[in-house]
């Protein structure tokens, strides 16, 4: 069950040693065509493809694996458990050879923060000021959360665009724009738009199902390749911040982690992928990033500055934490795979991959049972970083 595994390298058609382990570990469904007794064949059910997982790094085993010798897993700092720094208890943290600056903290955030990062990162870090890409098309979408588990359904109608009343529906919205006139209003619309109807898409059930970034602090210009830091903007959480810095410290880049943060929260959704790239955003790239993953295991590649190096595929959990520093900032990593429940993917233990019950069960989340539902179904990354 324990594996130390650098990602094989095989022939691959020109494709890089990267792209060849994106291909390894990408979500691959098979539709199943059966006969029927006429002869005619019928298309069924989609069947996921099993993934070999045999060469992944997983979290859990770091600590044994730091403990063995000949691994590449080695333990970062002074101990390969939990240590008390400055009168705060300091994670383990782990490092592995061939990836010097970057840092592996498994379960780093307890149950509650968990609990509290995942219902603060759906509910609050998508909300106006923040950017997410909805807003080139839609503007700003206040209450998105909320709207989407609103009764009667919700649509997004864009001010700029829509007439009440257009189409000859009847439409009844809400005000609570916030005097923004760029905002979005929802309606319900009766009646309600099915099939072929591009406003079906425009549900706000749908529109969260695509929500797929937010940003976090000063948002990044794309055109300028600069963050604006005039821009209006969501702060980062202060309890994030806090849980940053101290894995930044776990790392041991606590100095060099400090200034003024940005960064993303990604959404993952069953089949989502986030491919191999370099976050050379910020001027000074000597400062790290801090990153935790919440809901649904996944498998991060952690590569090299050339996509010709093959990575190291490293399963990562709920609650777990990586910090990119020194070299490693100038690295490819990438997600090419998320597991949610019954897809029949199992680590090397043969435990069935997906979200921790405690997480994504609504039973054992009554507090909040419609974000235990959403993280059941996918993954939520919180990325932090210095841009000054």
């Amino acid at each position: 069950a324990e594996h130390d595994g650098r990602t094989d390298v095989v022939d691959g058609g020109g494709l890089t040693a990267f792209r060849r382990a994106e291909k390894r570990y990408k979500l691959h469904r098979t539709q199943i065509v059966r006969t029927r007794a006429d002869g005619r064949r019928k298309g069924g059910a989609l069947e996921t493809r099993a993934v070999d997982l045999s060469a992944v790094v997983d979290t859990l085993d770091l600590e044994s694996l730091a403990r063995r010798p000949g691994t590449r897993v080695s333990v970062h700092g002074a101990s390969s458990s939990e240590s008390e720094v400055h009168g705060r208890t300091r994670p383990a943290a782990y490092a592995i050879d061939g990836h010097p600056g970057a840092v592996l903290v498994p379960n780093a955030l307890s149950v509650d923060e968990q609990r509290d990062w995942v219902r603060t990162a759906v509910t609050e870090a998508c909300e106006p000021p923040a950017r997410t890409n909805h807003d080139a098309a839609l503007g700003p979408l206040k209450g998105l959360w909320r709207e989407a588990h609103a009764r009667p359904a919700r649509y997004a109608r864009v001010p700029s665009t829509d007439d009440d009343g257009a189409d000859g529906e009847r439409a009844t919205t809400n005000d609570d724009d916030g005097g923004d006139t760029r905002a979005t209003r929802w309606a319900h619309i009766s009646p309600e738009p099915t099939g072929g109807d591009p406003r079906v898409n425009l549900a706000a059930t749908r529109l969260l199902e695509k929500m797929r970034w937010a940003t976090i602090g000063p948002p990044y210009d794309w055109t300028q390749r600069v963050y604006d830091t005039d821009a209006p903007r969501r702060p980062v959480n202060a309890r994030w911040l806090e849980r940053c810095v101290h894995l930044a410290e776990a790392a041991g880049a606590r100095d060099e982690f400090a200034g003024e943060f940005a960064g993303l929260v990604n959404y993952y959704r069953a089949g989502d992928a986030l491919a191999g790239h370099v976050d050379d955003a910020e001027v000074d790239m000597s400062k790290p990033i801090v990153s935790v993953s919440l809901g649904c295991p996944c498998v991060f590649l952690l590569g090299g500055t050339s996509r010709d190096v093959a990575p190291t595929a490293v399963l990562m959990r709920s609650g777990d934490a990586v910090a990119l520093t020194g070299p490693s900032r100038r690295c490819h990593h990438g997600v090419p795979r998320i597991f949610v429940a019954g897809e029949g993917c199992v680590d090397g233990r043969g435990v069935e991959l997906g979200c921790p019950e405690w997480l994504g069960n609504p039973d054992a989340w009554p507090e909040e049972p419609d974000a235990a539902r959403y993280i059941a179904g996918g993954r939520v990354n919180v990325s932090v970083r210095v841009v000054d």
